[in-house]
């Protein structure tokens, strides 16, 4: 019983075989315990010393031989107070080091953009299905808008002006749309039937766009039209979409 209950407070098995052997001669040579234990000699003398650094035993260096002495019970007390003290010292370092290391691995955490290729038919019906998905991040969040630029000649195909009469039918009204694309009549004939209300466009006075980029909530979406087959690219990457978005806003705000 008291075997079990001196390792439950962290004595080794062979440091409470060496305590319980002094405790009971009272005082005790090094070979007197290895006897009496069956210990091997400088193993005793180890684990006495341990013993000794947590104030149990004591040494009795009067005479030419050392002898051992065991301290009082209370000491017993003591080395757990301070074994307490120490393993609070220990969760509270540990806090501390969690706090560092947190900070350490916020400054150096990047998130791994996304991507996605989409070419032929499959654009239409990626459109179909990801125009939801778009809506509803978006509806959830603090970006209701899209941004960027569409290639006029998106709007030339009727099956993507079709999609643009559903996409506006079935989405929030929270959000809005706000691009750039070149001035050609087939993006002001859209403009002119104004069934779209919170489809906002203004015309790039720039060199022409080959290719759309918009940026809906946390993607880039990258779409050419121009030629056949088509192809898409997405990317779904916060801080990306974020830069390009405080880009387009710029380039909206100073186009008057």
């Amino acid at each position: 019983m008291i075997k079990d209950l001196l390792e439950k407070i962290g004595l080794s098995e062979t440091e409470t075989e060496v305590y319980l052997s002094v405790l009971e001669q009272g005082k005790a040579l090094p070979s007197r315990i290895s006897k009496q234990t069956n210990i091997k000699r400088p193993t005793v003398y180890a684990a006495a010393e341990e013993l000794v650094k947590k104030g149990i035993l004591e040494k009795d260096l009067s005479g030419k031989s050392t002898y051992y002495i065991a301290s009082s019970p209370n000491t017993i007390e003591n080395y757990v107070e301070q074994e307490k003290r120490a393993v609070l010292d220990k969760m509270k370092a540990a806090k501390d080091i969690v706090g560092e290391l947190e900070t350490i691995h916020r400054s150096k955490r990047y998130s791994i953009p996304k991507i996605q290729f989409v070419d032929g038919e499959d654009v239409e019906q990626f459109l179909y299905k990801q125009g939801l998905v778009w809506s509803e991040k978006m509806n959830t969040s603090n970006e209701t808008t899209w941004w960027g630029f569409q290639d006029h000649t998106f709007v030339e195909d009727k099956k993507n002006r079709d999609w643009i009469d559903w996409y506006w039918k079935n989405v929030p009204d929270s959000i809005n749309l706000k691009l750039f694309t070149n001035d050609e009549g087939a993006e002001r004939e859209i403009m002119s039937k104004k069934n779209t209300p919170r489809r906002y466009i203004k015309y790039w006075e720039g060199d022409p766009f080959t290719t759309s980029q918009w940026i809906v909530g946390d993607y880039v979406v990258n779409l050419v039209t121009n030629q056949k087959p088509y192809y898409l690219i997405q990317i779904h990457d916060k801080l990306l979409a974020e830069n390009l978005r405080n880009l387009y806003k710029k380039l909206w705000e100073d186009n008057k």
